[in-house]
């Protein structure tokens, strides 16, 4: 093994093993089954649980399928039958080093994922309250008195209507902010498996309604039309997560908006066939070629 590079360090005394084991970081342990005051198997058990990142290759000329058995479920990583040649050997090392390589990609693939979750659900709450005070701030100025131009002096309403389209600018950019974030930690929740379906009895015409009315600012930056066909007499409802369905309804009817030229036309439909309710978003955009 030295002569191909590796630095070897050896013992025929089964009790320095863990001392040596202390002093460096040692990729692979090479034990024998049989040695003298102490069971090759009992070093094994001490080894995986002691340094759990050392795998164990176990030697032994007294090989039964029992044996080989317990020590793969004790926790060696090979099981090589005496007498071997120097090749076996070399290759039994270099495929348990691959082995080990790979199992650490992996660990660190888990701990990768398992920061981005944290990150996700972290700057997803951190924007949360910068949003909602810039939210709150723009609906308290244009929904105050002072705001509205009827009010005001005559020399102030052109000021007044300009600032009142820039805090409906922010108001529509925070809306979309919101938007995201909420995505993301719906991302975060999916991804710890811990997405709750809160659902309620639900009026379909109401979350239409809902739905269009959230989006309808960004439709008439375009003077984009939506319009809303009912192929029902009777009023719909359904059990159903009414936050998580209109979010879907509203992802539709933005990427129509987003695809359909200026002064263009949104029809949203629902009808009820044997008991479903079917919802519809269509546009004259731009087609899927």
């Amino acid at each position: 093994l030295t002569k191909n590079g590796y630095n070897v360090t050896t013992t025929t005394n089964p009790f320095e093993v863990v001392d040596i084991l202390k002093k460096d970081d040692f990729d692979i342990a090479i034990v024998d089954l049989r040695m003298p005051d102490m069971d090759g198997m009992k070093l094994l058990e001490t080894i995986k649980k002691d340094f759990s990142k050392i795998e164990v290759i176990i030697i032994t000329a007294h090989a039964t399928i029992e044996t080989a058995i317990e020590c793969l479920k004790k926790g060696a990583d090979d099981y090589l039958i005496k007498p071997f040649e120097i090749k076996e050997l070399l290759m039994t090392v270099e495929k348990t080093l691959e082995v080990k390589r790979i199992k650490s990609q992996l660990v660190s693939l888990k701990e990768m994922d398992k920061l981005k979750d944290e990150f996700i659900s972290t700057i997803s709450h951190e924007l949360k309250t910068p949003l909602q005070a810039i939210s709150g701030a723009a609906e308290l100025v244009m929904s105050s008195k002072e705001f509205v131009a009827e009010k005001r002096k005559q020399s102030r309403r052109k000021e007044d209507e300009a600032c009142y389209k820039l805090f409906e600018i922010i108001a529509r950019q925070t809306e979309k902010m919101k938007k995201l974030v909420s995505d993301l930690l719906d991302f975060a929740k999916m991804e710890a498996g811990f997405l709750e379906i809160k659902k309620s009895h639900c009026e379909i015409n109401k979350l239409v309604n809902d739905a269009i009315k959230e989006i309808q600012p960004l439709a008439d930056s375009k003077k984009i039309e939506i319009t809303q066909e009912i192929f029902s007499a009777d009023s719909v409802c359904v059990n159903c997560d009414y936050e998580k369905i209109k979010q879907v309804l509203t992802n539709l009817l933005s990427n129509a908006i987003k695809y359909t030229q200026e002064s263009g036309k949104i029809s949203v439909w629902f009808e009820k066939t044997a008991g479903e309710i079917d919802i519809g978003v269509e546009d004259n955009g731009k087609g899927i070629s």
